[in-house]
This record gives C-alpha cells, sequence and structure tokens, in this order.
C-alpha cells in the first residue's frame, strides 16, 4: 500500500512552511512578542521577532537527528523507522500550531 502525504516527512518542506508564514506575517508582528504565549502580559517574556525562528530550528534540529541517528540506532527495523518518522511528523505538526499560535495572538 503506497504512503500518502510522503512530503511531511521531508524537513526542508517543513523548513519552507516555517519561513514563509514568518515572512507573510513579517508586516503585522510587533517588534516584542510572547515566545511563551501562555505569558502574554509579562514583560520579562518578550522576545524579538528573530527569537520565534528558534521553533522551526529545533524542527529542523529534530528532523537532522531523527534521520542520521535514531533510525540507524533502529536496527533497520521498518516498524522502528515508521514510528520515528511519524513521531517526527507529529513534533513538527505541534511546533507549527504553537508557531501561528503565537503569530495570531499579537496579530
Amino acid at each position: 500500500m503506497k504512503e500518502r502525504f510522503t512530503f511531511l516527512y521531508n524537513k526542508k518542506v517543513w523548513l519552507v512552511l516555517f519561513l514563509a508564514t514568518f515572512l507573510l506575517s513579517w508586516l503585522w508582528l510587533p517588534e516584542e512578542l510572547p515566545l511563551y504565549y501562555s505569558f502574554a502580559l509579562r514583560q520579562d517574556k518578550l522576545a524579538g521577532k528573530y527569537e520565534l525562528l528558534i521553533l522551526p530550528a529545533l524542527v529542523y534540529a529534530f528532523f537532522y537527528i531523527g534521520e542520521k541517528w535514531l533510525v540507524r540506532l533502529s536496527l533497520e527495523n521498518s516498524t522502528m523507522k515508521d514510528l520515528i518518522r511519524k513521531s517526527l511528523v507529529a513534533i513538527a505538526v505541534f511546533a507549527y500550531f504553537i508557531f501561528l499560535k503565537i503569530i495570531l495572538l499579537v496579530i
């Protein structure tokens, strides 16, 4: 059976999605925004625009580690590889929704 949505396993697709969202919202983002969106009113929890790019960097790092090390450590077990890849996609989706929530909170 052919698996659908295989593009979601590509770290570059996620990087482009994060960066496109960031660039599209650039004009509406204030200079300081709440990186920790649950502490929106505290001044000491604010970060600059560019610090929002920490999330895509972390997702990219997770994919890199997953592709290079975790798949090798799975001892060529196809079930374990599939589980690792699907976990990486779940992390990326979760991070993207956090990214969107932070952006939509300040726009």
